[in-house]
């Protein structure tokens, strides 16, 4: 069930625990908007150059040095504004000519207090790899729609700052990700803006 209240003149109103009806307060209404939303990581660091991606049958070939030159050009890159939907829109980060044949870059940086072992899932459109802190963890190579959840992974975090890089590659159409974060316990985390794991919700 969803409902709303609004005014005569369509200001929308809150009805609050005794029953009262209120103005509404946008603060704590951004932050349902964000439960309704998900856990899903939505801003992210984009590198501004996509690599060509010609070969559907393998992936971008990346050595070592490249792929730390990628990693540089995103940190240096500002957050994104946070996507409206669990699925980050790649297409809105490149120029137009730049959206096909191509493999794009987005890196988060989390900070731990302590090593810990956490999930991801993961859903693309089209091929997917991640690395942490440089190295490869996951990858699927695949043309396909973004599904949430396709797949899952576990990974080990370091204590201090962790890079995480994925590379989406796009043949043509659509092209997004979708990213969330699991603990141990298989609880919803939240990556804030600093880059900190907090519960979700």
């Amino acid at each position: 069930l969803y409902l709303r209240l609004a005014d005569e003149d369509g200001r929308p109103l809150e009805l609050r625990d005794d029953g009262r009806l209120a103005p509404f307060d946008p603060a704590p209404g951004r932050r349902v908007l964000e439960l309704l939303r998900g856990p899903y990581v939505r801003r992210w660091q984009f590198a501004p150059t996509p690599r060509p991606w010609s070969d559907r049958a393998a992936f971008v070939t990346l050595d070592g040095g490249q792929l730390r030159a990628i990693e540089e050009e995103a940190a240096r890159a500002p957050l994104s504004a946070a996507s409206d939907q669990p699925v980050v829109d790649f297409a809105a980060h490149f120029p137009e000519g730049q959206r096909t044949d191509v493999a794009g870059y987005a890196l988060r940086v989390i900070r731990c207090d302590a090593p810990r072992k956490v999930r991801l899932w993961t859903g693309s459109d089209d091929a997917l790899r991640v690395w942490v802190n440089g190295r490869l963890v996951a990858q699927v190579l695949k043309l396909r729609g973004v599904r949430l959840d396709s797949e899952s992974t576990e990974i080990e975090l370091a204590a201090g700052e962790n890079r995480l890089l994925v590379e989406v590659s796009q043949g043509g159409g659509d092209w997004g990700l979708a990213l969330r974060i699991e603990n141990e316990d298989g609880q919803d985390l939240e990556l804030t803006a600093d880059g900190r794991l907090v519960p979700f919700g």
